[in-house]
């Protein structure tokens, strides 16, 4: 007989705080809910049904995916703090011009201070990219001033970053400024 004036006393409690807040619930009336079940064990998950006037507007979304990633993702080279190896890193990149943003992240990591370039130009041929620089006019230092590491950096990145990425199919790479080419 108590557990059925329990269960009529929650039943009737459920009933006045479904047309109320649900942040309105009193102690007293969340005590009679869990008098009313008992047996439910605390971390079971209740379905709560508010009224038409609380309900989420229509246009609301939650979105349970990750968004998609809008990019190609490639392997960029620079050298280690010694400059003895070359250390692969992964960037993500553009699929139109993925080639050309590669080298544009490869150069910036390579390069220093009072050497500047002005610019490049890339042209791939049957599996041979050619890669032609143009110096800064206010770049203090030329191809030939960079030391070995600098000369890693720069040209043993590009090569390593545009051979080891399999979608360009890229076999060699040749340097040259202003179409002449970079003896080193």
């Amino acid at each position: 007989m108590k557990y059925l004036i329990s269960l009529l006393s929650g039943a009737i409690a459920l009933t006045v705080v479904g047309y109320q807040s649900l942040d309105g619930l009193t102690d007293k009336t969340q005590s009679l809910l869990a008098q009313a079940n008992p047996t439910q064990p605390s971390n079971t998950v209740q379905t709560i049904t508010l009224p038409p006037s609380k309900q989420l507007p229509a246009e609301v979304t939650i979105e349970t995916s990750p968004p998609v990633a809008k990019g190609l993702s490639v392997q960029i080279f620079h050298p280690d703090r010694h400059c003895d190896t070359l250390i692969s890193e992964s960037a993500t990149v553009s699929p139109q011009n993925s080639l050309e943003e590669a080298i544009g992240k490869t150069i910036k990591q390579g390069i220093n201070g009072d050497f500047s370039l002005a610019g490049y130009r890339v042209n791939v041929n049957n599996g041979t990219a050619t890669i032609d620089f143009r110096l800064a006019a206010d770049s203090r230092r030329n191809f030939q001033s960079l030391s070995q590491c600098e000369l890693f950096a720069l040209f043993g990145s590009l090569r390593q970053t545009l051979t080891q990425n399999p979608q360009w199919n890229i076999k060699t790479v040749r340097f040259t400024e202003q179409g002449q080419e970079i003896s080193l």
